[in-house]
């Protein structure tokens, strides 16, 4: 995979906004933290992310962060984001969202 810029689907920009908001509530610099330690794992990491076994899709790979996965797939153009989950989070309903890819 090259590496190129990260693109976020809607989708996982709605789920980090939750995240964020939640932990927010209780630790506001955590949060901010959160995003910038998110961000920067997925620009400079993305190649290092496991498969997600829930997907059957080699592309389709994770980085977790803390308690929080970031599922991207793998593009030559660079990762796209496509969900950010809590690490109990529901695969099934990104797959569903994605249109069974």
């Amino acid at each position: 995979m090259a590496s190129g810029s990260v693109s976020w689907a809607e989708s996982a920009i709605e789920d980090l906004q939750a995240i964020v908001e939640g932990i927010g509530k209780d630790a506001p610099s955590y949060a901010a933290t959160f995003v910038k330690e998110g961000t920067r794992a997925i620009e400079t990491m993305s190649h290092l992310g496991r498969t997600v076994p829930e997907m059957g899709n080699p592309d389709i790979r994770e980085i977790v962060i803390r308690s929080v996965r970031l599922i991207y797939r793998a593009c030559r153009e660079g990762p796209v984001v496509l969900a950010v989950l809590p690490c109990a989070g529901n695969v099934g309903a990104l797959w569903r969202r994605q249109g069974a890819r």
